[in-house]
């Protein structure tokens, strides 16, 4: 009796938990292509890591590119797909106005033997304006790294050039 109590008890808390993951809704946001402006700050970096990557310590660095937004991206991380670095994205909360999500298992620092993970937060001002931060860091082979980065996005136009995902 009691392990169908406690059998009862778990269903009961994994149904709450996928309910509560329907709650999710997408960000009111236009989908195509999107200007991003993004300023990067990072820290822990060797100095010839910098020097490869075209950084100057304590500088922050300015990095823009565009990315085109589809609606599938819009439940895991919209502006990445101008970025080199790929990761696994888990969505942790999202409504029409803001969204958040984990980064895991990134590419970035993997030659290093380092492990990254990010935390992505964005923001809408209105359907054709986003701003947010990216908050990481990147752990190994004797390194500590620390990234913030904030960016702002500008939707451009409803499609995307040929040959952009």
């Amino acid at each position: 009796m009691r392990n169908l109590a406690l059998f009862a008890a778990v269903l009961l808390c994994a149904a709450v938990l996928l309910a509560a993951g329907s709650d999710f809704q997408p960000m009111k946001v236009k989908t195509g292509l999107w200007q991003v402006n993004e300023i990067s700050n990072v820290s822990g970096l060797p100095p010839e890591m910098e020097r490869m990557m075209g950084m100057t310590s304590g500088k922050p660095r300015t990095i823009n590119f565009q990315s085109c937004v589809t609606e599938k991206d819009l439940t895991s991380n919209p502006w990445a797909n101008g970025q080199d670095e790929k990761c696994t994205w888990t969505l942790v909360n999202s409504s029409a106005s803001d969204m958040e999500v984990k980064g895991t298992s990134c590419d970035a620092g993997k030659e290093q033997g380092m492990k990254t993970d990010v935390d992505l937060k964005v923001h809408a001002l209105d359907a054709e304006n986003v701003r947010g931060t990216t908050d990481g860091t990147s752990v190994g082979n004797g390194m500590n790294v620390q990234l913030h980065n904030t960016f702002t996005g500008k939707w451009v136009s409803a499609s995307c050039p040929a040959g952009m995902k």
